[in-house]
């Protein structure tokens, strides 16, 4: 299994939503009908999504041994683009109109040979492949996103709505303050509140004592992760 990076960094997502049993076969099966699919032979530009065990990143698998520590679940999301290189167009296109070269070639007709050179050169385009590592948190209904990319929390919501029926929501001072468990008169009055600047002299005191109460201590925020697979199997 390949070990987490030494160093970086991740975003927290709250579940909305029922995640079914890590343990029983509705969840593996959710995930192998979201799993990576190959577009290495695609003949157009192309994007493909999909889960993958963290040792085997073809997608075909996914062993319980693998993916389930302890209480948590170690998935990667594959990110596949094909796309030709613009170098490459720019070359077969300068080829083309070379042959041709005494020809008048018309706006249409140069629109039609870079099509055909798409044609024939993306079948043999190899396409770029990128992993981001997540980790379920069932029992805390939260999701773990190693990466800070906008681009990768928004695949990976895509993926956890499209996989189990769910939406995610990223963890922020808002959101903590609204999951937290206070009285219904600090509800409603969070529910009143505006953004505002820790910089604003005339800042309302009562709502930075509000956001310290609603938000976890640090011993159960900032305290790093870690996961013994060995004493979890």
């Amino acid at each position: 299994m390949p070990p987490f990076k030494k160093g970086g960094s991740f975003v927290r997502f709250f579940v909305e939503g029922s995640l079914p049993d890590v343990q029983s076969e509705e969840f593996f099966e959710a995930l192998s009908n979201q799993r990576f699919r190959s577009i290495e032979n695609a003949a157009s530009e192309e994007t493909s999504v999909g889960w993958v065990a963290p040792s085997d990143p073809s997608g075909q698998d996914f062993l319980r041994d693998d993916i389930l520590l302890g209480d948590y679940v170690r998935l990667r999301i594959r990110i596949d683009k094909k796309k030709l290189p613009a170098a490459w167009l720019a070359i077969h296109m300068a080829a083309e109109l070379r042959a041709r070269e005494g020809q008048k070639i018309s706006a249409r007709e140069k629109k039609a040979i870079k099509a055909d050179i798409e044609d024939r050169v993306l079948p043999r385009t190899l396409p770029s492949v990128s992993f981001v590592e997540v980790v379920l948190v069932p029992h805390d209904s939260l999701v773990l996103l190693f990466s800070s990319s906008a681009a990768a929390g928004a695949e990976c919501a895509k993926l956890m709505h499209k996989t189990f029926g769910v939406s995610v929501v990223e963890v922020d001072p808002t959101s903590l303050a609204e999951r937290a468990p206070v009285d219904r008169d600090r509800r409603q009055y969070l529910e009143r509140c505006s953004p505002f600047s820790l910089r604003d002299s005339q800042q309302d005191d009562s709502r930075i004592e509000l956001v310290r109460e609603a938000s976890p201590s640090r011993d159960t925020v900032d305290e790093p992760m870690t996961f013994d697979a060995e004493a979890t199997r």
